[in-house]
């Protein structure tokens, strides 16, 4: 499951999705969530990937 906020070009976006899609690939992840989260990591167009139980794993900025 993929969800894609606003980013700032759909460039911008497709790249984020492409290397969330490639790093849960390589991970054996299953839930993406792509989200501008600007008051809690102070960066825009943060990337969330959850394992199958919903915990974090990994964060990255673009």
């Amino acid at each position: 499951i993929i969800i894609a906020t606003l980013a700032e070009s759909y460039d911008i976006k497709s790249r984020l999705i492409h290397n969330a899609v490639q790093l849960s690939l390589q991970l054996d992840l299953s839930l993406i969530i792509t989200s501008e989260l600007t008051s809690y990591f102070g960066t825009f167009n943060s990337i969330l990937i959850y394992d199958s139980l919903l915990r974090p794993r990994y964060i990255t900025n673009k």
